[in-house]
């Protein structure tokens, strides 16, 4: 199961048509299409080293993605799907303490950026923090039945390893039984 959700990770990123929906209808200048397609391929390829990245070395990538989500907001407001990403793998990466302190960052971040860049969207904070905090709870919930996963396919081992040596120990009782009967007669 694990293996097919590494395959299929692209699929996710169709929650990017959120950030690349203004470039259909926003007149952007030439040289903010390529800064915010330039955003856009740094982000993903974010997003696919996460997904090569076991837990306890995803700090760097997230703090990356969280970077350029900030950076391209005052261009962009579409961004908010980007800092949607970085709540996820916060909420899958740490435990609920740190995913609680993460949420907060990026709220905190989030009002620091409408404080200072947002103009015209006057829903950008509020969306924004719904979203992190939404997307983020689904993070959480995802390394908890990844979690549930493993301990499964473990107990199953463990299981089939038990059978096995019952299995052993049934075979040799038998020949062990055989053996005396062979010797007797």
């Amino acid at each position: 199961m694990l293996e097919l959700e590494k395959r299929l990770s692209w699929v996710y990123l169709v929650n990017l048509v959120f950030y690349i929906a203004p470039f259909f209808y926003i007149d952007y200048s030439p040289i903010d299409y390529l800064w915010m397609m330039l955003a856009l391929v740094a982000f993903v390829g974010c997003y696919y080293w996460i997904g090569r990245t076991d837990t306890t070395h995803m700090l760097l990538p997230i703090l990356l993605m969280a970077l350029i989500a900030s950076c391209i907001t005052p261009l962009n407001y579409g961004s908010i799907s980007m800092f949607a990403y970085v709540s996820f793998f916060i909420g899958f990466s740490y435990n609920f303490r740190q995913f609680l302190a993460g949420v907060v960052a990026l709220v905190a971040l989030l009002v620091l950026l409408n404080h200072f860049f947002i103009k015209g969207a006057p829903y950008f904070l509020l969306y924004g923090s719904a979203l992190v905090l939404a997307i983020g709870v689904l993070g959480v919930l995802d390394r908890v039945r990844r979690l549930t996963m493993l301990k499964e396919q473990r107990s199953a081992e463990e299981i089939k390893q038990l059978a096995t040596m019952v299995e052993r120990e049934r075979i040799a009782r038998d020949l062990h039984d055989i053996m005396g009967i062979v010797y007797r007669v």
